[in-house]
């Protein structure tokens, strides 16, 4: 008895360490689908204590939802807002220091993510243009834009 609540202890308490060196907030490196690279931009991952995840792309947050991972396998899996599971499977994940890799295979090619952990969400290019902006120029202007004082109000309807 005493050796079973033992092992349960031990492997609760290594569950309980992968699973806080897991959560954090994690910036995208590099994305490699088969032979292609790519890197997201400015791609994030913040994997909560308790499960939850949220994930964006700069200042615009695009995902919402939850994870589970599995400390004997490494797995980690994805769900939505709506409890969905990520329809390609978990992810084999390997984390070292401040870095971490997640690895499966999606439509018969390889999928690598590699992450590093951050202290702020990064920055994309259009985090820059928000905010009030003052027109100098009305001949620069589409002939469909309104201009006020210090504001450009962009048109309803697409150019």
């Amino acid at each position: 008895m005493q050796k079973t609540l033992t092992l349960l202890f031990f492997l609760f308490f290594l569950s309980t360490t992968s699973f806080s060196q897991l959560s954090g907030l994690w910036q995208v490196d590099e994305v490699s689908v088969g032979e292609e690279r790519m890197t997201p931009v400015a791609k994030w991952f913040d994997l909560g204590e308790k499960g939850t995840v949220q994930a964006g792309n700069g200042g615009v947050r695009n995902i919402t939802g939850r994870y589970e991972y599995g400390a004997n396998k490494k797995t980690l899996l994805f769900f939505n807002e709506a409890d969905k599971a990520d329809e390609y499977g978990p992810f084999m994940a390997t984390i070292k220091g401040d870095q971490m890799t997640w690895e499966r295979e999606e439509e018969g090619q390889a999928v690598k993510v590699s992450l590093s952990k951050t202290d702020a969400i990064p920055l994309a290019p259009w985090d820059k243009m928000v905010g009030s902006w003052q027109v100098e120029s009305k001949e620069a202007l589409p002939y469909n834009m309104a201009v006020s004082y210090t504001h450009l109000t962009l048109p309803t309807k697409r150019i």
